[in-house]
């Protein structure tokens, strides 16, 4: 039967459903050498198909809803602060946490030189998931413990990059009324090798001890802030090789050019982005602190919305 070789590199995303799905746990994801992780297929392949079989990229069409609602909105200043923009998700982490659930989402390891996609359960480790990074996560096995987690129960909240959430939802193979799915407006995912060289460019040496790529020290704006081992931090501006690079997709991974998520249809519950322009259709709206476009897709997301409404500004 087929394998995953059959996926074209400029298709593959690096979702890691295949290495969660395989029964013989015979696929690893592997840095290549632009440092995008990509499957890699062992010995213990028994040539089952499965990997093939569910592959987003090879088979599944998501479903989504024609009808959506959209808002521009605030957080409280306090958790604004926390955010990349406007604050929604500390609130709906927040709220999850506290219920009992758990939150998926994007996480430096004990350095800031590596990212993962992690499941956080208690309110002082949230801050690990809030604001933009702008490099790929390396899913692990987060879809196998996301379904473990939902079948014991418990409200699951799953934020990523719409390719992570379609895996997601096509490894799950069914709709958890416990799961509730976040997408992002994604601009595409930068390598972290060309990451980590920015890293050491900007560094010049020295131990980076955490990264906040839309530091909002001046504004809501695009702005990289490396704190450095000896309490100093360091700043790259937008007009800079990093960002500059990213902006002009230079170095993002081949699949974001092929992207079919890169529209209108979306596979979250709600979508979460940026609102720039906000100030387009209310002036005062605009105040340098962040403005999250909110787009609701689903009940779900309808219902969470109206849920949080009173922690709106």
């Amino acid at each position: 039967m087929a394998n995953i070789n059959i996926l074209d590199k400029n298709h593959c995303t690096g979702c890691a459903l295949c290495a969660n799905i395989c029964p013989k746990d015979a696929i690893s994801l592997v840095a290549d050498d632009e440092g995008f992780y990509s499957p890699v297929i062992n010995d213990a392949c028994v040539d089952c198909g499965i990997c093939a079989q569910k592959c987003p990229q090879l088979s599944h069409a998501y479903t989504y809803e024609k009808e959506k609602t959209a808002y521009a909105v605030w957080a409280d200043d306090k958790t604004r602060a926390k955010g990349g923009s406007g604050g929604v998700f500390p609130l709906i982490a927040s709220k999850t946490v506290a219920d009992g659930g758990i939150v998926y989402g994007a996480a430096f390891d004990k350095t800031p030189r590596r990212l993962e996609h992690i499941g956080v359960s208690c309110e002082k480790e949230l801050d690990k998931l809030f604001k933009s990074k702008y490099v790929q996560s390396e899913m692990g096995f987060a879809l196998r413990d996301a379904k473990e987690k939902l079948q014991s129960g418990k409200t699951v909240v799953f934020s990523g990059c719409p390719c992570q959430i379609d895996a997601l939802k096509t490894y799950l193979g069914k709709d958890y009324d416990n799961l509730f799915t976040i997408d992002i407006l994604c601009h595409g995912v930068p390598s972290p090798l060309a990451y980590n060289k920015f890293l050491d460019e900007i560094t010049k040496g020295q131990e980076a001890t955490g990264v906040d790529f839309r530091d909002k020290k001046w504004g809501w704006g695009k702005l990289i802030r490396v704190d450095l081992a000896d309490n100093t931090s360091v700043y790259s501006q937008y007009n800079e090789s990093y960002l500059r690079a990213f902006s002009n997709g230079q170095t993002m991974r081949n699949s974001c050019f092929n992207c079919k998520y890169a529209c209108a249809e979306r596979v979250g519950d709600i979508t979460l982005g940026d609102f720039w322009g906000v100030e387009a259709y209310k002036e005062d709206w605009n105040d340098k602190k962040g403005t999250s476009l909110v787009l609701c897709n689903t009940e779900k997301g309808k219902n969470m919305i109206k849920k949080l409404r009173k922690q709106f500004a």
